[in-house]
């Protein structure tokens, strides 16, 4: 009935498990990531609206009250199934902004001059681009960097890749390969190569690049054993093994990539056709089915990670066709 399934998923899943992957500590360590994230630059102002809003102006009490109320409860809720990565800050970021602009307005009134007023915006605006600066801007201004204490800790420069022509050779000879009928799975997960990179690598021009990819499981507890690996006819491999976790929470990379990487189990049955190199010298190596998959080896593999997680072992088995 209507949506059923989805809201006993998430009643009865146990999401805390399932992303503790991305879980980095407890709540003053999240807590600590929170200050860090928004600099006590920002938070200090927020906490001056905060009392604007509450001791000033009791007329704003309850509007101040629902704000923080909505930003500690998601915050709370948030970090006890995962740390926050910088795009779940933006969960917060709808009531810090009116509370932030209301601790700015506070600021600019506590004279009636106006050439206080004309100082102190002034002021908050350079404080606010040295902000801006030090997040996304590699050469900062000097008198700038003497602010670095007070500023967001989070430093997100533009990417640079150096690599896009190889990236372009690899895509291009998947989709040769492949004839846009075999299957893909790639086994690689760092942020320099993974199977969205593929899939993104022509973006706005061409929105699937490589179209014969199929899904692929990236975290042990959240994805299970891929569904479609079996089925997968090219197999690209990237060496070394490439993670955006602790790899014990990613075997589902790890310990499928290494079969191919040795030559054992599964990664007999496979024949090493390419081999490109990509940025910091990591080798995409690229591989063709030559047989059928040996039913011992998928079991063995499938036996491993059941041992792992004894608990979840119906997500650790292949889906066969």
């Amino acid at each position: 009935v209507g949506f059923r399934e989805f809201f006993t998923r998430s009643l009865y899943t146990n999401y805390q498990d399932l992303y503790s992957a991305y879980q980095s500590g407890g709540l003053p360590h999240n807590i600590e990531l929170l200050l860090q994230n928004f600099g006590w630059l920002t938070l200090t102002i927020l906490i001056i609206g905060i009392i604007e809003g509450w001791i000033r102006n009791k007329k704003l009490r309850p509007f101040i009250f629902g704000l923080v109320i909505q930003m500690v409860i998601s915050f709370y809720l948030f970090v006890r199934v995962q740390s926050m990565g910088q795009q779940h800050y933006y969960i917060l970021v709808p009531s810090l902004t009116v509370l932030f602009a209301l601790g700015v307005f506070s600021l600019t009134k506590l004279s009636g001059r106006d050439w206080y007023k004309i100082i102190v915006s002034c002021l908050i605006m350079i404080l606010l681009i040295g902000n801006f600066s030090h997040s996304f801007i590699r050469q900062q201004l000097p008198l700038l960097k003497n602010f670095n204490g007070i500023y967001t800790s989070n430093q997100t420069y533009p990417r640079v890749r150096t690599d896009l022509e190889q990236l372009r050779l690899i895509s291009s000879y998947l989709n040769e390969l492949s004839r846009n009928e075999k299957p893909i799975y790639v086994i690689s997960s760092s942020f320099i190569f993974n199977d969205d990179i593929l899939r993104k690598l022509s973006m706005p021009d061409n929105l699937n690049p490589v179209p014969s990819l199929i899904g692929v499981s990236h975290v042990d507890k959240r994805d299970g054993l891929p569904k479609g690996f079996l089925q997968a006819e090219i197999v690209v491999v990237a060496d070394p093994i490439q993670y955006h976790l602790n790899p014990d929470d990613q075997r589902v990379i790890g310990e499928l990539a290494k079969p191919f990487l040795h030559n054992t189990g599964i990664g007999k049955s496979f024949l090493l056709k390419k081999t490109f190199t990509i940025s910091e010298g990591i080798k995409i190596n690229v591989y063709e089915k030559k047989e059928a998959l040996k039913e011992s080896d998928v079991l063995a593999l499938e036996e491993k990670f059941q041992e792992w997680y004894p608990n979840l072992k119906e997500k650790f088995k292949f889906e066969t066709e």
